[in-house]
């Protein structure tokens, strides 16, 4: 028997509302059962999709060239969940998690909702002194990151960095 869950979504450009879907109640056993704390809202990649100006709903992402490219197919479509980056607590765990316990604090890349099943890989266990509400920063953290391996800043250089709110 499966439950019913909820999920934040855009509708269409400047509709939101909530999906009900219907969630598995068994688990694999490389996976893990989480309830969603909290979720980010991600105002650049979230405000573009609720206003339909983001460039994934007429373009696709060429991963080799780090582009968008005109496509008749394009990555996104309305209906579309909202989010990707959530903080939660683990609820069961598969009997082959070696990784994470009931109880730990994970964060996925993972939409606005209530709960969600994950494999232990696709998640980061939150160190325990690390309040839920900052483990959502991990996904901005990353853009970050990538941001200097992209721009191939080495130890000793000097950077200024204008605007990115709080990526920058």
């Amino acid at each position: 028997m499966s439950t019913l869950h909820k999920k934040l979504v855009f509708l269409e450009p400047r509709k939101i509302g909530f999906e009900t879907y219907e969630g598995r109640k068994k688990i694999k056993p490389n996976e893990i059962k989480v309830k969603t704390l909290f979720s980010e809202i991600s105002h650049g990649t979230e405000m573009a999709g609720y206003r339909g100006e983001a460039p994934f709903l007429n373009k696709q992402f060429d991963k080799l060239n780090r582009l968008f490219i005109k496509s008749e197919k394009p990555d996104w479509k309305y209906p579309m969940e909202s989010g990707y980056a959530n903080v939660g607590v683990v609820t069961e765990v598969g009997r082959e998690v070696k990784n994470i316990s009931k109880g730990d604090k994970v964060f996925a890349y993972v939409s606005h909702r209530t709960d969600y099943i994950i494999e232990e890989n696709n998640v980061i266990k939150l160190p325990e002194n690390i309040s839920s509400e900052y483990g959502i920063f991990t996904a901005l953290l990353t853009i970050s990151f990538n941001g200097i391996l992209d721009a191939q800043i080495n130890l000793g250089e000097t950077i200024a960095i204008f605007g990115l709110g709080v990526i920058g």
